[in-house]
């Protein structure tokens, strides 16, 4: 079982990877629903809520 504080590490680094357009872009494209939903709250919960709103708006528009 893993401790709050590695959760919250990988949550840090999966945030950083969104901070690539091409990762961004290419996962906005492929993401399904519940995954976009998964996404989402991971980024929220890593405090990255600008990498968030890039996120939703590249799957939504702006």
């Amino acid at each position: 079982m893993y401790d709050i504080f590695t959760l919250a590490r990988a949550a840090d680094a999966v945030a950083d990877l969104f901070d690539d357009p091409t990762f961004l872009a290419d996962t906005a494209r492929r993401a399904s629903a519940e995954e976009v939903t998964a996404f989402s709250a991971l980024l929220e919960a890593a405090g990255r809520d600008d990498v968030r709103a890039s996120f939703l708006t590249t799957i939504t528009g702006p």
